[in-house]
Parts: C-alpha cells; sequence; structure tokens
C-alpha cells in the first residue's frame, strides 16, 4: 500500500512538471510569433541575416582588423606613465602634461604609430562589417575601444605639440571609428 502511495505522488509531480514544461514551451512560443510578426530577430542567426554583408575591398573592418594586429601593448611597467591608456593621470585645463609622463606617452604612441595610421586609414571607408558570431562574444568591439584610445592618445600628442589640425582629425577619427559600427544590430 505505501508503494502504491508513493507511486500516485511521484506520478503527480511527473504529470505537474510535464503540465508546467508544455505551458512554458507555448508561452515561447507565442512570445516569438509575436516577435517574428514585428519582423524582429528572435535569434542569433536572425541577427546575423540583419546585419549586411560588405565586401572585402569596401570592408573598412579588414584595415581595422590589420590595426589590431599591429598593436603593441604597453609593458606593465610603462602602464603607470602613459595618459589614457594607461593609469596616469593630468588636468586637461590648460596646464603642461609632465616631462615623464609625456615622454611615456610619446614612446608608447610611437610603438603604435603603424596601427595608428592604419585606423586614420579605415575610418576613411564607408562600410564595415566584422566577421561576428552573435552566438558569442564579439572581440572587435574591445580592440574598437582600444583603437579609439590610440587615437585619442595620437590627438593628445598632437596637440601637447602645437599640431592642432592634427590633433583634430584624430578627435574626428574617433568619431569615425565609433560612427563604423552603426550598421551593427547589436
Amino acid at each position: 500500500p505505501n508503494l502504491s502511495i508513493i507511486a500516485l505522488i511521484s506520478l503527480f509531480f511527473l504529470l505537474a512538471w510535464v503540465v508546467w514544461l508544455t505551458t512554458l514551451t507555448q508561452k515561447l512560443k507565442s512570445i516569438e510569433a509575436e516577435i517574428r510578426a514585428k519582423g524582429e530577430p528572435f535569434t542569433a542567426d536572425d541577427l546575423t541575416a540583419l546585419y549586411p554583408p560588405v565586401s572585402d575591398d569596401e570592408n573598412a573592418a579588414i584595415v581595422y582588423q590589420e590595426a589590431f594586429s599591429r598593436y603593441v601593448e604597453p609593458a606593465y611597467d610603462e602602464e603607470k606613465s602613459i595618459l589614457i591608456d594607461g593609469f596616469a593621470n593630468f588636468s586637461p585645463f590648460g596646464d603642461k602634461i609632465d616631462e615623464p609622463i609625456l615622454t611615456a606617452t610619446k614612446n608608447f604612441r610611437d610603438k603604435n604609430i603603424d596601427a595608428i595610421a592604419l585606423l586614420n586609414k579605415a575610418v576613411l571607408i564607408e562600410k564595415t562589417r566584422f566577421p561576428v558570431d552573435f552566438k558569442q562574444c564579439n572581440p572587435h568591439l574591445a580592440k574598437m575601444r582600444t583603437g579609439a584610445r590610440l587615437l585619442a592618445i595620437n590627438s593628445l600628442i598632437e596637440a601637447e605639440e602645437g599640431r592642432l589640425e592634427m590633433a583634430l582629425q584624430n578627435i574626428d577619427a574617433i568619431f569615425n571609428l565609433a560612427d563604423s559600427l552603426k550598421d551593427e544590430p547589436i
């Protein structure tokens, strides 16, 4: 008698679980139908389909990726002395940058001059499409942030050395770099 009660209770819980799971599945299908009826993406593959393809010869992402491959990270002991990309600080209100910090930042910039030149080339290309997989993290976003920092460092040095036109061109390049991500669906 005790086994039959345990079996009935187990069967009840199993049945309740199946009903609950079926209800959730139907709810999810209903939500999916609503989303699809609005023409919005529901899966990672749907997002990928929204991201328009770009031929390699007109794709800034190719040049950006080359710039990223040329990036030279600062050594651990250099980081504390580099502005923007490192941990050094300065007053943005017209004070001169301390010479050791400026020198360390220039040295870092000089190690990355090829990457900076490629970034400035890439921002002039109208279309950008990175090889993305929306089922995973997309590392190009962090690299784009690093690229913006390199351009900011270059702009700061150009301004510090009195080349304001070049400084403004680098600032404009930062905005163009950010704008190159406008067609990404997320």
